[in-house]
């Protein structure tokens, strides 16, 4: 039964198909508004991965070398592994076998892919570096820290101790960083401001050669050949100061000094 202040009418004009759609209207924009707002000020930030699909996460584990062992030896041990590459005598690329892959592990959400690669399209793994009695290897996932440590078990088992790991979180955050020890001992922290810093070293120098989003997905290294690259280089630098000048000790990431980035790209005269 329709309701005596209803009128057959009423109803008839409410269900036709040109009322319908203007009644709802305002209902529909109300959703899609609130949908587009929520997407314009809560945009969903993409995942970070490495060539292989992997979910981006730095870690440099530090090899400190065993009482009696020389870094001779564990050069010449090193240069056996076919898959390092030797740039110096205390610095080795680490490359995956044959070329470059041509795409990774598909991901459900957006992912923002970060590849290094040689000259010849080598996809590089990680790097290790020989300094002051510690082999630092420095790679970019979990999956790939796990693989690493076993292709060093393979040639330098009794030569150097349990690794120190330090880890580095990239998401889209503030940069948090832990330091974290397989055995649980304690650090001195003079020895872990070294470890990090040096750790720091490495890290900025296989960035400066890598596409950052800031700088409009090329590498710092060619932003420094253009003149708006530059402009954009010296915010990202500045960007870079400031927030290492927000660590104070005792945390082993205060006092790191960037300096020689500026040097390197060969913005040091931009630098007030």
């Amino acid at each position: 039964d329709i309701a005596p202040e209803i009128s057959g009418d009423d109803v008839k004009r409410a269900f036709d198909r040109t009322e319908m759609p203007r009644m709802v209207a305002p209902l529909i924009t109300t959703f899609w508004l609130t949908d587009l707002l929520d997407k314009t000020l809560n945009p969903p930030l993409p995942e970070l991965r490495n060539a292989e699909g992997e979910e981006l996460v730095f870690l440099s584990l530090h090899y400190r070398l065993r009482p009696g062992v020389s870094a001779k030896r564990v050069r010449e041990a090193l240069n056996k592994l076919s898959d390092l590459r030797a740039e110096s005598a205390t610095f080795w690329n680490w490359l995956a076998p044959g070329h470059a892959p041509s795409g990774h592990k598909r991901s459900e959400t957006r992912s923002l892919t970060f590849v290094s690669t040689m000259d010849d399209g080598s996809l590089v793994l990680g790097t290790l570096e020989l300094k002051g009695g510690i082999l630092i290897l420095s790679v970019n996932s979990e999956d790939r820290a796990e693989r690493g440590r076993e292709m060093l078990a393979s040639v330098l088992d009794g030569m150097v101790q349990e690794p120190l790991t330090e880890r580095q979180e990239t998401g889209w955050p503030d940069g948090d960083h832990a330091v974290t020890n397989d055995r649980d001992a304690e650090i001195p922290p003079e020895d872990a401001r070294l470890i990090v810093h040096e750790s720091l070293d490495t890290h900025y120098r296989r960035q400066i050669e890598e596409p950052i989003p800031l700088l409009g997905d090329v590498s710092p290294r060619e932003a420094a050949t253009s003149t708006e690259g530059r402009e954009k280089l010296v915010a990202w630098l500045k960007g870079l100061e400031n927030h290492m000048a927000g660590f104070e000790p005792p945390d082993p990431m205060a006092n790191y000094d960037v300096t020689w980035l500026w040097d390197e790209l060969g913005v040091a005269d931009l630098r007030r």
